[in-house]
């Protein structure tokens, strides 16, 4: 039993007792899914241990995750999302776009575009959760070049 258990990317810890003389009990402590990350034209659900699991699910359902597209590296894309989620704004995104030379863009759910560049996460936050306060109606920010913000 353990080793079928050991190999879902769902089960986080288990713990297996004998209740003599004939039952078992079983307790699991499981992973929660994060994201969907968009490949093939499929969605996969990532877990809270961030790994891509090989549940899909379909474009029509109602699941409130985080959508993600692009080339998904476990490490980097955690150490990201885990700066990123230390703000409110957070909350606002609806779709990271993970592209090359170690940047992210995504999309908020009043759909701004934002483009961040390969450097500081934490300091790009800060100066977007500014720009955002003071500047109403926005359809782009860019902060790929440090120092400098253009905005749309």
């Amino acid at each position: 039993i353990s080793n079928i258990i050991k190999k879902s990317r769902w089960i986080k810890n288990f713990k297996i007792n004998k209740n003599y003389p004939n039952q078992l009990t079983i307790r699991f402590e499981e992973y929660t899914p994060v994201a969907l990350l968009k490949k093939n034209n499929k969605l996969y659900i990532i877990n809270s241990n961030f790994e891509i699991t090989n549940k899909t699910i379909s474009k029509g359902n109602n699941l409130n995750l985080l959508k993600i597209s692009g080339i998904y590296k476990k490490e980097e894309f955690e150490n990201k999302l885990s700066e990123i989620k230390k703000f409110n704004i957070s909350e606002n995104i609806k779709l990271i776009k993970i592209l090359n030379l170690n940047r992210i863009d995504f999309y908020l759910k009043n759909n701004i575009y934002v483009k961040l560049g390969n450097y500081n996460i934490s300091l790009q936050m800060k100066i977007l959760t500014k720009v955002l306060d003071k500047h109403k109606n926005l359809k782009f920010v860019d902060l790929r070049n440090k120092g400098r913000v253009v905005i749309k």
